[in-house]
């Protein structure tokens, strides 16, 4: 992350959420792509709920329980057919449904990128 300029690091984020079919204007992948550079901060021990504070104050209009809403809707109304697709070459495994909880996949994309 030292080597790349915020706006390089955005386009990275997006592109990655895209190839895994989440929608890139949904309020929740929005979040997603601003959690990222958070848990890449902390990279000791996550606590998601922090994360969720973190975003929350960011944006007075949300409350870290919208916030995890959001993130939740986005993860789980993704395109389907697109994740399978494009799951191993992103994380280099094979597609796993059980990546896909709030937690699980923010730390998941933070490890990828």
């Amino acid at each position: 992350m030292e080597n790349l300029t915020n706006k390089n690091y955005n386009v990275i984020i997006y592109n990655v959420i895209r190839k895994l079919g989440l929608r890139p204007n949904h309020l929740g992948t929005v979040l997603i792509s601003k959690a990222v550079p958070l848990i890449k901060e902390k990279a000791d021990i996550i606590v998601i709920e922090d994360i969720y504070n973190e975003l929350a104050n960011t944006n007075d209009s949300f409350s870290p329980a919208q916030v995890r809403v959001a993130i939740r809707y986005a993860i789980m109304n993704r395109n389907e057919e697109k994740t399978i697709m494009n799951f191993e070459s992103i994380f280099g495994y094979e597609y796993d449904e059980e990546l896909f909880t709030n937690k699980d996949f923010l730390e998941e994309l933070a490890r990828v990128i």
